[in-house]
């Protein structure tokens, strides 16, 4: 009888009796971990062998949800005339540091400019060349065969 209340104590983790050392309740959360981590392995080998896409209905009802949380919270901030009133200053402040911290920029920025001025005309030939190609594509390719003819007789 004793072997068997040892038996339970410790290998099934159940209470006997109570004794001196709480009734083998220190060796039952072993069993219980143990447990714990071979359903843990089974769930995952349970995952192992389903398709990837099996949980994607679980994935989009969940975001569904959230992306409706999402809105509604949206929707109230939208609406409330402090938190506009807020937004719309601080971003004004932000805007004049950004600003402010451009000012040193300025020389940089009108060279720039001026060089980008400097290709316009450069940007009207080559779209002069492109809508002619647009009008006549075979007239380039006219002129280029007169030309290697006109060189072959030679």
């Amino acid at each position: 009888m004793a072997e068997e209340t040892w038996h339970v104590v410790l290998e099934e983790g159940g209470a006997a009796g109570g004794g001196a050392t709480g009734g083998g309740q220190a060796d039952g959360s072993v069993v219980e971990k143990k447990a714990a981590k071979a359903q843990e392995e089974t769930v995952a080998e349970q995952k192992r062998q389903q398709p990837m896409w099996a949980n994607v209905a679980k994935f989009v009802g969940g975001l569904v949800s959230i992306v409706g949380v999402i809105a509604f919270v949206f929707q109230m901030i939208r609406r409330s005339k402090i938190f506009s009133t807020f937004m719309d200053s601080f971003l004004m402040v932000l805007s004049a540091f950004i600003d402010i911290m451009m000012i040193p920029l300025i020389p940089v920025f009108s060279w720039v400019l001026r060089k980008l001025v400097s290709l316009l005309p450069y940007a009207e030939t080559i779209g002069g060349k492109i809508a002619d190609f647009i009008k006549d594509p075979w007239k380039g390719i006219k002129l280029h065969l007169i030309g290697c003819l006109i060189y072959l007789q030679q």
